[in-house]
């Protein structure tokens, strides 16, 4: 299968309501511009996402902010490097909206994490372990831009409690995009879509549109939302393709790759 990043960034803010080793080498993803404080808590808040993915059935959910650990013996270690310019930045426990790889869902009192990709490339996929006295939990991030920081909750592990001590954290697996690519695909959002114009030459495979859901400066969950445009685009051709409405947060397009 073709597969070929194209580069791409827009910020969509949407206020409707109502709704060890070197890193692998693969095609980019570019890299948003993304500003704030990561090593700041927030004041927890809640913001509520009452549409679901495209295709979905209406949902109810909510964004909290992650609550620091309330032992300064983990909060005494941050930042702390995975390693490969990944880094972690909070350590708590989260509830809330948790999005990740298209599926999202209302989550309560777990075990989660900021990690933020600090090197120069965007991120293809990670995987990393967090040791406390208390056990260990397991992550996956995937799609996180050079500069960018997520809120992740545990993939496994979630239930271990934030009071002991840190024991530290290591990178499983991590894989890199090679840089930007051509910029190729500008994208525009309105009513609900994202319309998508090629700017270069006919691209004929299918482009699947990789897109990240932010709050309070960091992308919600450990994954992407993918869009997918059928029957690719002529060179200067717009077409739009349906994108969920979340009420007060931010979409981006960090990326897309044809199939």
């Amino acid at each position: 299968m073709k597969k070929a990043w194209i580069a791409g960034l827009l910020l969509l803010t949407l206020a409707l309501t109502g709704c060890g080793a070197e890193p692998a080498q693969q095609s980019a993803l570019p890299v948003p511009v993304v500003t704030g404080a990561d090593t700041q808590t927030p004041e927890p808040t809640e913001t509520s996402l009452p549409q679901a993915l495209p295709g979905s059935s209406e949902t109810n959910l909510s964004y909290s902010a992650l609550y620091p650990a309330s032992s300064t013996d983990m909060t005494s270690q941050l930042p702390y490097s995975l390693g490969e310019g990944l880094e972690l930045t909070r350590i708590g426990r989260y509830s809330g909206a948790n999005i990740s790889s298209g599926k999202q869902e209302q989550v309560r009192d777990v075990f989660a994490v900021t990690v933020r990709n600090s090197g120069a490339l965007p991120l293809t996929r990670a995987e990393f372990t967090v040791t406390t006295s208390e056990g260990t939990a397991s992550f996956e991030v995937e799609a996180l831009p050079a500069g960018a920081s997520a809120d992740i909750c545990a993939a496994e592990g979630g239930d271990i409690g934030t009071g002991g001590s840190f024991a530290g954290a290591g990178l499983t697996s991590a894989v890199f995009a090679d840089g930007p690519g051509p910029e190729s695909l500008e994208y525009e959002y309105a009513e609900g879509e994202i319309q998508v114009t090629n700017t270069g030459a006919d691209i004929e495979e299918d482009i699947v549109i990789s897109c990240r859901v932010s709050a309070g400066g960091n992308y919600l969950g450990a994954g992407a939302i993918e869009l997918r445009l059928e029957g690719g685009l002529a060179s200067g051709e717009t077409k739009a393709v349906e994108a969920p409405i979340y009420s007060g947060l931010t979409l981006e397009v960090v990326g897309a790759r044809t199939e």
